[in-house]
This record gives C-alpha cells, sequence and structure tokens, in this order.
C-alpha cells in the first residue's frame, strides 16, 4: 500500500511554522498537546492567538493527497509554480517543510520531508494560496 501521509510527524509536534507565499514570510509558534487544543499565534506576539493562521495551517497539514507522483516525476501539465513553503520546527530544529504549488487546471500539488515527489491534493490552488498570502501580510 501506498503511503499516503504527508509527514512523519504529528501535526502538535511542531512548535514553529514559517509561513512563506511569494516574497513575504511570517513565522508563527503553536503550543497545546492535542490537535483539538492547538493555539497558534504570531511569533513576534505570542500572546494573541490568530484563529485565521490556526485554521490555514491545520487545514494544509490535514491535506489528503488523491495522486501521487513517484520520484523526479513531472505532474501532467509539466513542472508545477511554486507558490509557498511553510518549515515546520520543534525547539529551533527543522522536523519538515510543505512546499505548495500550482498545477495544471489550478490543482493544488505538495511536496514535503517525507514525500517522494508531488503530490496532487483534493483542494485548488488559488483559495489556499491566497489565504496564505493574508497570513504572511498580517491581514
Amino acid at each position: 500500500s501506498v503511503d499516503r501521509r504527508l509527514h512523519a510527524f504529528a501535526e502538535p509536534e511542531y512548535d514553529t511554522a514559517t509561513v512563506k507565499i511569494g516574497n513575504a514570510e511570517r513565522a508563527f509558534v503553536q503550543t497545546g498537546a492535542a490537535v483539538a487544543e492547538l493555539r497558534i499565534a504570531p511569533k513576534a506576539t505570542p500572546d494573541k492567538q490568530d484563529e485565521f493562521a490556526r485554521n490555514w495551517l491545520h487545514r494544509v497539514f490535514a491535506l489528503v493527497p488523491s495522486e501521487v507522483f513517484g520520484k523526479g516525476e513531472v505532474p501532467p501539465g509539466g513542472e508545477p509554480r511554486l507558490e509557498g513553503r511553510i518549515e515546520y520546527a520543534r525547539g529551533g530544529k527543522p522536523i519538515g517543510f510543505i512546499e505548495l504549488a500550482t498545477g495544471e487546471k489550478n490543482a493544488l500539488l505538495v511536496r514535503t520531508e517525507h514525500t517522494a515527489g508531488w503530490v496532487r491534493v483534493q483542494l485548488g490552488a488559488p483559495e489556499l494560496v491566497a489565504d496564505g498570502q493574508r497570513i504572511v501580510s498580517g491581514g
């Protein structure tokens, strides 16, 4: 069977997520021991929870693969256009990442530390990328 997990670590295991979309970047801190109680706040203002960022980061982490491409395999429509990246860390040490890209017909393709290559997921790219832009711009 194909391993459909995007990460080898669980969502509560990271304490920092750095979101990069286009030329903008913003770091968030995460607290909480279980998914239901996770709290996200900008690293610059750790006492100010950001519910929109929390929901977006959860949505990205919980993406479900619909098609898995092999190492070096180019998805239909050609090489995807990289839109952004999230880097996950725990205790200051990197533990993983996810790259978000747009493929043909606005398909959302992702690549992580755990996948062999690109993976198509069920969500469309424009909405997810637009919400990510809101998060890194602080709006």
